[in-house]
């Protein structure tokens, strides 16, 4: 099979599962019906097997026989987006900042999970709410709010607001998005956007959008601009198994050998529909966060900017991502205003004598075969000696300095100071 054949039967496997069945009991047939070429007996077999175990996400597809053009396909992709979000920044600060709230958040979930989250560290929202009222929207957007300020209205305070949040973090070459909890296709010239954004950035934001099917002409000229300037994997959300097969139908396996196809509608073997959000209203939803920024967001139309990083804890944050400043920013000098800010209070912060401690709200002191553990739902964190006293004493102090005052047995002073500095750096305590 060519790579977009086999793309393409790996998307019909996980999106449709009346092809799934109909391929586990006449092959042949199947793929006859979606005009699929190929010698299906090594394929059946494999899918026969993956079936057994419950992997509908077909992991391993691309090692089977006949697959060579899938697996190098698969190898390039998978280089290009390690290179992209290998963030170099030359800001140390805001680096050691980020990588905290990455170490904070691969404490919360699964080492898949956490190894998906490219934890991006600037945003911008070119609208605000969305169209879509997805039910399961993780981030709860509001309803779409028409007016919609023009490119040439906001175009000098957007370039001068991007290229400010690239200096800030450092970065030579910054892949940050256009869109968080939002539609970006919701913008008319979301497009102009994207240009404008690439001739700072240094390369074309990528995209992720669910409004694919409502306007085909734009959406093909989107992925001729935004593969011509460098970005080829785009993303399309697909919220049903009608508009699924509207996608399968409308563009070609090679149409989108490079766009993946995220499946949000119960029937697919797709990713996990999560409680957070209006997802907290739903069944069969598990506790997650799709949120994938540590570092800046900002909504364009309300002139906010707020500082974010995912997080687990969706009594707290229920639309799965802590906010920590936020401001209003009329003009470019507010902007400035808040970045100093975030650069003398969150990212130069360092533990001292008078840091507030308190133990972070989703891990409990448990014990397991004569062990204690710090744990989550997902999560628990070994305890060596002494730490479990270290943390029983949190709970009566309020600050280091308080901590220190205690006799921790077979700890020193510092032995202490030096354990509580590697829970800050992990983002065990909060910051």
């Amino acid at each position: 099979m060519k790579a977009e054949e086999s793309k393409r039967f790996h998307d019909l496997w996980r999106g449709d599962a009346d092809f799934r069945q109909r391929f586990l009991e006449q092959p042949e047939a199947a793929l006859q019906q979606w005009s699929m070429p190929g010698e299906a007996s090594a394929l059946h077999a494999f899918c026969v097997e993956q079936n057994k175990q419950g992997n509908l996400q077909l992991a391993g597809l691309d090692e089977q026989p006949g697959q060579q053009a899938y697996r190098a396909h698969n190898k390039e992709k998978r280089v290009w987006l390690k290179n992209l979000y290998a963030y170099e920044f030359g800001d140390h600060a805001f680096s050691s900042w980020r990588l905290r709230q990455i170490s904070r958040f691969r404490t919360q979930v699964p080492d898949d999970w956490a190894d998906r989250n490219p934890h991006i560290p600037f945003v911008v929202e070119l609208t605000n709410g969305c169209s879509l009222s997805c039910p399961f929207c993780a981030g709860a957007a509001k309803s779409l709010d028409p007016s919609i300020p023009a490119f040439t209205a906001t175009q000098s305070f957007f370039e001068g607001l991007i290229s400010r949040l690239q200096q800030k973090v450092g970065l030579q070459q910054a892949p940050g998005v256009l869109y968080f909890f939002t539609e970006p296709l919701d913008h008319p010239e979301y497009e102009q956007y994207l240009a404008a954004a690439a001739d700072i950035w240094g390369m074309v934001p990528q995209t992720t959008t669910a409004a694919w099917f409502r306007d085909e002409g734009r959406t093909r000229r989107l992925m001729k601009l935004t593969e011509g300037r460098g970005m080829p994997y785009n993303r399309f959300s697909v919220n049903s198994k009608k508009r699924f097969q509207q996608c399968l139908k409308t563009y070609s396996p090679q149409d989108l050998l490079h766009t993946q196809l995220v499946l949000n509608y119960p029937e697919a073997a797709g990713a996990p529909l999560y409680a957070s959000g209006r997802g907290r209203q739903m069944d069969n939803t598990i506790q997650g966060s799709v949120a994938c920024v540590s570092g800046f967001l900002v909504n364009l139309p309300l002139r906010r900017i707020q500082l974010v990083s995912p997080t687990l804890e969706l009594e707290r944050w229920p639309k799965g991502y802590r906010i920590l400043e936020e401001a209003s920013i009329a003009n470019l000098k507010d902007v400035e205003l808040f970045l100093q800010h975030c650069h003398e209070t969150r990212f130069n912060s360092v533990l001292h004598g008078r840091s507030p401690l308190l133990l972070r709200s989703d891990l409990q002191l448990q014990q397991d075969n004569n062990r204690w553990f710090l744990m989550n739902t997902y999560r628990r964190i070994p305890l060596r000696p002494g730490e479990k006293s270290i943390i029983e004493h949190l709970a009566k102090v309020k600050t280091v300095d308080d901590l220190l005052e205690y006799d921790i047995p077979g700890l020193s002073a510092n032995q202490v100071f030096n354990r509580l500095n590697t829970w800050w750096a992990n983002g065990i305590l909060e910051d």
